[in-house]
């Protein structure tokens, strides 16, 4: 049986696309983190939600502690093979019983420290072909491409998992993520999201981080699919990562408002003309003309070049595990 620990909401749609592939036993788990444990058992049927997520650093070391813990008693003896996308508690599990592990990871920003933890105890990683930061592993199978074409694929082939209907036009707006390498207020990115959104009169879906509710904005409620509510859009403002990729190779209009230098797999898609980045500074007039931009066969060139991360992951679980991993 092959273990799967999903640990991010963005994370969601790519083990749907390699269940689409990968037919084996399969035991999921989630940990309880906003609607992670919703959206997995909308996307990936039966789920084990086991552990938190943290919330400072001393919370998320005593969440980390609790959470090896009470998965440890659940794996032993079960699974042969367990795979994830920079879950620390699966690496670290995976290692002390000697079960084989692939690790997923696309964020070469520093300091690495979700690498830190999971690469070195990895038997084997996956990660683009642009990935730029230490893999700290024996092994390493790279891809060409970014995880979200797998995203992008498996709706476009499958459909949306849970529609999203919103009749007036309105575009999405994504704030930065709160994370270790990000310590900072996401005030600025509502402040801008506003501007736009008054001058280009547009309604806004805003999709928020943890514990945020900006006022006079369209909060979805209950779980939605981020890239249907993406295709409907006219315009796309993400401050994180995975949602804008997804935008871009969607071939919406998409600004990537990331306040750092971006992971390796954000600057393919800028330099592939797939989206534009960004500044608090934002020209009205630069948005227009990026709304009226022609990029589908852009688009269609670069799912062409690139693998399915997906695919390939799943090829990897299905041979004898000695002669790949």
């Amino acid at each position: 049986m092959i273990w799967i620990d999903v640990v991010n909401q963005p994370h969601v749609r790519f083990w749907r696309r390699f269940l689409h592939f990968y037919r084996g036993d399969v035991l999921i788990t989630v940990r309880d983190k906003g609607n992670l444990a919703e959206m997995a058992e909308l996307f990936l049927g039966d789920v084990l939600t086991v552990g938190r997520w943290g919330k400072d650093r001393l919370d998320k070391l005593l969440a980390f502690a609790e959470r090896v813990k009470e998965l440890t008693k659940l794996v032993q003896g079960r699974v042969n093979l367990a795979l994830s996308k920079a879950s620390p508690e699966l690496a670290r599990v995976a290692f002390g019983l000697g079960i084989k592990s692939v690790i997923a990871n696309d964020n070469d920003l520093p300091p690495y420290t979700v690498s830190k933890l999971t690469f070195p105890l990895a038997s084997l990683v996956l990660i683009p072909e642009c990935y730029s930061g230490p893999t700290f592993s024996a092994k390493d199978r790279r891809f060409s491409g970014t995880f979200e074409v797998s995203h992008v694929l498996d709706y476009l082939e499958r459909g949306p998992v849970k529609e999203f209907g919103l009749e007036e036009e309105y575009m999405v707006a994504r704030p930065p993520p709160k994370s270790f390498y990000l310590d900072m207020p996401s005030d600025w990115f509502v402040k801008l999201v506003r501007k736009v959104s008054r001058e280009l009169r547009l309604k806004v879906v805003y999709i928020p981080r943890e514990g945020e509710r900006p006022e006079g904005f369209i909060i979805p409620e209950e779980v939605v699919d981020g890239i249907d509510l993406i295709r409907g859009s006219a315009l796309v403002l993400g401050a994180g990562g995975t949602m804008t990729r997804e935008a871009a190779l969607l071939g919406k209009p998409t600004v990537s408002l990331f306040p750092l230098k971006g992971p390796c797999v954000t600057d393919i898609l800028l330099k592939e003309g797939l989206m534009i980045r960004g500044k608090p500074s934002l020209n009205v007039e630069e948005l227009k003309d990026l709304m009226k931009e022609e990029r589908e066969e852009k688009v269609r060139d670069f799912l062409r070049r690139s693998e399915d991360p997906a695919k390939v992951l799943a090829e990897l679980a299905s041979v004898k595990m000695d002669d790949q991993i």
